[in-house]
């Protein structure tokens, strides 16, 4: 969501670029113009530019040049959108008093960075190898806290997923009657290889069967594929569709044989890969089995949860700028 800044070489390409759509502008008043005032808050063209720089570098590097100022005024108004936002955002925080010490703000980053694995120091060089500063990614820690915070106080706490919208979703989205033959699965994998860099098969196969037991244990199988799963499909949350049995591989048939709807497979070898699949419904002819309600109840209140908030934030965030007195000059 937020970018990085950027090289002083990629600073001077965009300069060069602001000056040729603004001639009759210095450098100087071209880089501190300002681009928006909000309430009487102002967002200056620096301010855009820092923010962008990573997506500005990218626009200079990949773009056809007769295509740079099109995708440079494209890529600067949805930025400007973006800014005008965390600053509608960040007034009402100070207006209901809430505000991130530097304490809250360093324990946030050191969960981060634990989570990862991660050193503090490697994770400081690596933000200087990636032309960012320390500072500004601190400052966009901080604002995402920030907004956290608010969401938490303004958006999340009106959201309320009830049994019955449960019901009606499962009813809805869980196999029925002109749901397609098939088989509804959603897998993990870990994957392992043979370069030093890589998991042993036998590293793979103790973190696999920790996922699995999680799985099994009850653990929201869409949020353990994004953030566990090795495969593309982590981004789906691990949901791969709707499969018929001559479509399958030797490997997956041999992983669903044993199961019912709601159930996790054995752990099974594919190439280079160890997985597990859920099985979410089944359909085969005129017979339809689909996960037992009560094992799939805190999945679909989660999803629905989740789905309701992003939402009501937006929502939220039309609010806040229909009450703002905003002026762009971009």
């Amino acid at each position: 969501m937020f970018a990085h800044t950027f090289s002083l070489k990629s600073l001077l390409v965009i300069l060069c670029l602001v000056a040729f759509t603004c001639p009759t502008l210095s450098r100087a008043e071209t880089i501190n113009r300002i681009v928006a005032i909000v309430n009487d808050e102002v967002i200056t063209l620096k301010d855009l530019h820092d923010e962008g720089a990573m997506i500005f570098k990218k626009i200079t590097r990949e773009a056809p040049p007769a295509q740079i100022d099109n995708a440079m005024r494209s890529a600067r108004k949805e930025l400007l959108s973006t800014l005008i936002d965390r600053k509608i955002i960040e007034q009402r925080a100070a207006k209901l008093g809430f505000a991130v010490s530097d304490q809250e703000l360093n324990a946030n980053i050191q969960q981060m960075l634990d989570a990862q694995g991660v050193s503090k120091d490697n994770f400081e060089m690596e933000i200087t190898r990636m032309g960012d500063s320390i500072e500004h990614y601190q400052a966009i820690i901080r604002a995402q806290i920030l907004q956290s915070k608010l969401v938490n106080f303004d958006v999340r706490s009106k959201v309320v997923i009830t049994d019955d919208k449960i019901r009606a979703y499962y009813d809805n989205q869980f196999a029925s009657e002109a749901s397609p033959d098939g088989f509804h699965l959603q897998q993990i994998g870990v994957t392992w290889g043979k370069n030093p860099q890589d998991k042993t098969h036998e590293e793979a196969r103790q973190i696999i069967d920790k996922l699995r037991a999680q799985a099994q244990s009850g653990k929201n199988f869409e949020e353990l594929a994004k953030s566990k799963s090795d495969l593309p499909s982590a981004v789906d949350g691990g949901d791969i569709g709707i499969f018929q049995k001559d479509e399958m591989s030797p490997y997956m048939r041999e992983a669903i044989s044993a199961i019912k709807a709601g159930e996790i497979s054995p752990v099974v070898e594919a190439p280079n890969t160890l997985q597990f699949f859920k099985l979410v419904t089944s359909k085969e002819g005129k017979l339809v089995s689909k996960a037992p309600y009560e094992t799939v109840k805190d999945d679909i209140r989660k999803k629905l949860y989740a789905a309701e908030l992003e939402e009501n934030f937006h929502k939220w965030v039309q609010q806040l700028r229909g009450q703002a007195d905003i002026k762009e000059f971009l």
